[in-house]
């Protein structure tokens, strides 16, 4: 049975199981709250159910409504309000923020909270901020690669793919038999305009999990784009091989002559036959 990939990183493995939404996730999805592996919005619910229950967060509530509404309207000091101090609006995520925020300089090398809040800042789009904080935790408190998931996806989004690929590094270095890792550095290449290094990770992550199509699928659009189609039907026909479900599915027959017919590739061509 092919594995799960995790529900928010589709190309990454899941290694766990959400004990909240029982969704497949990944390493750096993974939030261990309440005595179960939970996903960022799981983990966000239930503090949220717990603060209900134990009446924090009215008190919470109230003391933001007697300080005269500072912290939402303001940007007031380190936690300040929608706004940190470098002026990122978090909106509605101001609050979770700052509880995050509060308990890490409790705990500065908690990982567990450091990944919470990481995920937060990725989930509000707080590119710089999710670089920035994750940079100061390890400077802080040591290595941890996990960390660098979120730098990855920061980075990607900021278009910096130099740094990208450098995150990607670390990860595969911690892993090495995590295909997406490799699928995460082949797309920083990629969109750097480096498709030989591309390729070759592409080529790693398929030789790890040929069996799973959104790998096989890229580095058969690898090959296709350095103009090497033998090779991608090559690529494709394995995957198939690995994966018995494949066979005989009408668009994967399609690509499959598609791509013998543009590359004539001999001694090909009688392994398949028009469906």
């Amino acid at each position: 049975m092919t594995a799960p990939s995790c529900y928010q990183h589709p190309d990454v493995i899941a290694a766990a199981k959400c004990g909240g939404c029982l969704q497949p996730i990944c390493a750096g999805c993974a939030v261990f709250e309440g005595g179960l592996d939970r996903c960022q919005p799981c983990v966000a619910r239930y503090w949220r159910a717990r603060k209900i229950r134990t009446g924090v967060f009215v008190a919470v509530g109230v003391v933001l409504l007697a300080a005269g509404g500072v912290y939402l309207a303001g940007g007031m000091g380190s936690g300040g309000g929608t706004k940190e101090e470098g002026g990122f609006d978090y909106g509605r995520k101001a609050v979770l923020v700052a509880k995050l925020k509060g308990e890490l300089a409790k705990e500065p090398c908690n990982r567990t909270k450091v990944v919470e809040y990481l995920q937060t800042l990725l989930s509000a789009e707080d590119w710089r901020g999710t670089i920035r904080d994750a940079d100061d935790f390890i400077a802080r408190c040591g290595k941890f690669p996990q960390l660098r998931s979120f730098t990855w996806s920061a980075h990607t989004k900021l278009s910096e793919f130099d740094l990208a690929v450098r995150d990607a590094t670390e990860l595969i270095d911690s892993a090495p038999r995590n295909a997406g890792y490799w699928v995460w550095r082949a797309m920083a290449h990629e969109s750097r305009g480096a498709l030989d290094e591309a390729l070759k990770d592409f080529e790693q992550a398929f030789s790890l999990q040929p069996d799973r199509f959104q790998i096989a699928n890229q580095l058969a659009s690898a090959y296709e784009r350095q103009k090497q189609p033998c090779e991608a039907y090559s690529v494709l026909l394995e995957h198939v091989r690995m994966n018995p479900a494949m066979a005989g599915q009408p668009d994967m027959e399609a690509r499959l002559l598609n791509l013998l017919d543009q590359g004539k590739c001999m001694g090909k061509q009688s392994k398949r036959k028009a469906p």
